[in-house]
């Protein structure tokens, strides 16, 4: 509680500096709204808590706390608002009326703040992943009751298990499902199997032949035939770290194998631990073309150029050996598979 009272402070100190700083123009913002309560920026299209953090704290990573002092309103998904949503900047209790040069002082820096190099990620726990070999199933759905045609959360659902490992009544298991072999560009090698994880089961009952089990959580369509392991804990604070100069990968394809992807859409690409990959880099998405510089006479050799820009970046989340999920955090177009993933200025 201390430390939530110490970032909410130092919050609201560096947004009372960003106010006075940006003078009569923030007093003149239509996009700012003040009543009883407090001071609140009216989202506009194509807003991001991202963007808003980067307006009013100088810094786009600071957005978590934007989302914290927010929880009562609330945003459900910090990754989705919504144009006309009101974001509240800070209570009216906790600001004077009018402020004035003796009146405030800027912080030096807020160390609280400055020191939370994480990114907070609430869904971490339904993203998947991509290995070499497939994890080992301790069980296998079925059967749904009512024979439904789709699976859904607090559906009961009978689960054949692999005998290996015993299913305690009671305990909660991840549902995933695997993809068929993925091969690199060249199609001779495999990069791994996809792991798509579709929800939360609990066991409910054993029988001799099968077991009973509840469907908890549904992030995605669960089906006939996924697959049951044990629960991974998985923080949602993504603590941010230097990323691997020198890399060079590709985007493999969308989690949800979707041919076009873009912001706040979950890839993976084609590097892991063995790479140097781990979990908080950040790296560019780029764009390469070849062009043909103009024949002069006084030039032998090649003229062909390779041409290189950056239409987005990816934050990796999640690592196995040879391949690594990533957010993809932004985006200037319309993205595919294929695309290079470098550190930027390599």
């Amino acid at each position: 509680m201390k430390k939530m009272w110490k970032i909410k402070m130092n919050l609201m100190l560096t947004l009372m500096w960003s106010f006075f700083a940006m003078g009569s123009y923030a007093a003149d913002d239509k996009n700012l709204v003040q009543d009883e309560i407090g001071t609140y920026y009216v989202v506009q299209k194509g807003d991001t808590l991202w963007d808003i953090s980067n307006l009013f704290l100088a810094s786009p990573w600071y957005w978590p706390e934007i989302w914290t002092v927010n929880s009562q309103i609330p945003i459900l998904n910090p990754h989705l608002i919504f144009p006309g949503q009101r974001i509240r900047l800070y209570g009216r209790s906790t600001m004077p009326q009018t402020l004035t040069t003796a009146e405030v002082t800027p912080p030096a820096a807020p160390p609280q703040i400055a020191a939370l190099r994480y990114f907070h990620y609430p869904s971490v726990s339904r993203i998947g992943f991509i290995q070499k070999e497939p994890e080992t199933s301790l069980g296998v759905i079925f059967k749904v009751r009512g024979n439904k045609e789709m699976i859904s959360m607090t559906d009961v659902v009978y689960i054949q298990t692999s005998g290996q490992t015993p299913l305690a009544v009671g305990d909660q298991y991840t549902v995933y499902r695997v993809s068929i072999p993925i091969l690199d560009q060249t199609q001779e090698t495999v990069i791994g199997v996809q792991h798509l994880i579709t929800g939360t089961v609990e066991i409910l009952q054993k029988s001799p032949d099968y077991l009973l089990g509840k469907i908890i959580q549904s992030f995605r369509d669960i089906r006939i035939g996924d697959r049951l392991m044990p629960i991974k804990e998985r923080s949602p604070n993504i603590p941010l770290t230097d990323s691997v100069s020198g890399l060079s990968a590709r985007i493999i394809a969308a989690e949800e194998r979707t041919a076009i992807m873009g912001e706040h859409d979950i890839a993976f690409i084609d590097k892991g631990a063995l790479d140097g990959v781990r979990v908080g880099q950040e790296y560019g998405i780029f764009e390469v073309e070849h062009a043909r510089l103009p024949k002069t006479s006084d030039k032998k050799g090649t003229n062909d150029l390779v041409v290189r820009s950056e239409v987005g970046k990816v934050l990796v989340l999640l690592t196995r050996p040879t391949a690594s999920t990533c957010l993809i955090t932004h985006s200037t177009k319309s993205l595919q598979a294929g695309l290079a993933v470098a550190f930027p200025g390599d």
